[in-house]
């Protein structure tokens, strides 16, 4: 499997806007991975310094690109402290076991 990298950059930094990379399965065109960060100005809470987010997708049964691993890390600054101060926070989430076309109860819509 080879992908594409685009990279995202928006045109004014003065504005939300995302910033990173999609990788796209060049065969199907399919999210592959997304890395991606947001503008400064983005953050609405002021403490907030920086946040990383990264979508991996795991191929299954040859042909779905589905959610494998999500990876969330927000950069806190304490700007109440006389010294420079912060928290990290970070979750990682894995995704698996999926089943497919899996049948269900005759009674389920009922």
């Amino acid at each position: 499997m080879q992908a594409y990298e685009v990279e995202v950059r928006p045109r004014r930094t003065d504005r939300p806007a995302l910033i990173g990379s999609v990788y796209v399965d060049r065969e199907t065109a399919d999210i592959v991975r997304m890395t991606f960060t947001f503008t400064p100005v983005s953050y609405v809470d002021r403490r907030l310094d920086y946040i990383s987010v990264s979508l991996d997708n795991g191929l299954w049964e040859g042909r779905y690109w589905l959610p494998h691993e999500q990876t969330l890390q927000i950069r806190r600054q304490l700007p109440e402290l006389d010294f420079a101060a912060g928290a990290v926070i970070q979750g990682r989430m894995r995704i698996s076991g999926y089943t497919f076309n899996d049948s269900l109860p005759p009674d389920i819509f009922w």
